[in-house]
């Protein structure tokens, strides 16, 4: 299972909102660390910011769409983890750790 661990913004766990402040930490919970394990259904690895997506199985069998927003390819380069996000691909298992957006659920 590959593994994505938050490194100073690196996956945060939030709705993909260009409008709302895209340069901004503001929205997202600092204080607070969720962990998501689930199944990606799209990956973009790109500017302005790399968007993965994915369905997320709950003990009652429902499933939640979560989207994870993470650096820029040059800055996910010079903090040492893009050539983990460029080898995410749909359908990969993965475990996300990072901060929740403070207004939205997933």
């Amino acid at each position: 299972m590959k593994t994505i661990v938050s490194v100073a913004a690196a996956l945060l766990l939030a709705p993909f909102t260009i409008a709302c402040a895209h340069h901004s930490v503001l929205n997202y919970d600092g204080k607070v660390e969720v962990t998501v394990s689930g199944t990606v259904t799209s990956a973009r690895f790109s500017f302005p910011h790399s968007i993965y997506r994915i369905n997320v199985e709950n003990d009652d069998g429902s499933v939640e769409k979560w989207v994870l927003s993470t650096e820029d390819p040059r800055d996910a380069e010079q903090l040492g983890f893009a050539d983990e996000l460029k080898a995410i691909k749909v359908g990969d298992p993965i475990t996300v750790v990072g901060w929740p957006d403070k207004y939205k659920k997933n």
